[in-house]
């Protein structure tokens, strides 16, 4: 039996441990010399959550509307591609273990900031640097979310107070996929859903619909406080 897995990271370690060298390095790559691959994680610690107190958070409402989908929480599975390599069921088992697997973006109505993982043109900015300039400009005619770098609960917390309506994780479900298939998956939601309970608890939110721009700033406005 494997260790328990308390964070996204513990999925990782151990799906390096279970895959082929070569399946493991192609997903977690990234384009020429990777600048933007890293740049996608260290963008959220570019930005401090600013938490409220002296708020009733007994109960937190994590669910959103997604496309006309209600969704018990804010995070999507992203596409990947030939997740096979990753657990012999694949896409299968990681359909069956979302339950948001029916929001798909479509047209537009909806727009999905990304880069694609920072697998296809590096030094192009990470998608959280660019996420609040999306969202001005569409003016809320149309909801935007979010991909790419998103491995914690505070990092989905911290993209829906900059404007995203949802998050869309991608390399997080492959490890969930490759160290237990659907039920790795399904353990990956859980613990993110879990995680920004908690986030949204400790920063004073009820409900997404609580979370907004004043729960956040830059991380070198915070210093100079």
């Amino acid at each position: 039996m494997s260790a328990q897995r308390v964070c996204v990271a513990d999925f990782e370690e151990e799906a390096k441990k279970v895959l082929p060298k070569a399946v493991y390095d192609y997903y977690r790559s990234g384009a020429d010399e990777q600048t933007t691959l890293a740049d996608n994680v260290a963008a959220f610690n570019r930005w401090r959550l600013v938490p409220r107190v002296l708020r009733d958070v007994s109960t937190v409402d994590l669910s959103v509307s997604v496309l006309g989908h209600k969704l018990s929480m804010p995070v999507c599975v992203a596409a990947t591609a030939m997740q096979r390599m990753a657990h012999p069921e694949g896409e299968t088992a990681t359909a069956r273990g979302e339950d948001a697997a029916q929001a798909v973006i479509y047209g537009v109505d909806g727009i999905l900031v990304s880069n694609h993982g920072a697998r296809q043109l590096d030094g192009v900015p990470a998608t959280l640097d660019v996420l609040e300039e999306v969202v001005q400009a569409v003016q809320g005619r149309c909801d935007v979310y979010m991909d790419g770098g998103v491995r914690r609960g505070t990092d989905v917390l911290k993209a829906l107070a900059l404007g995203a309506k949802a998050v869309f994780i991608g390399r997080p479900v492959l490890w969930g996929l490759a160290c237990q298939g659907e039920q790795g998956v399904t353990e990956i939601l859980e613990l993110l859903k879990e995680e920004l309970r908690l986030a949204m608890a400790l920063s004073g939110c009820r409900s997404v619909s609580e979370v907004s721009r004043s729960l956040v700033r830059r991380a070198d406005f915070t210093s100079r406080m």
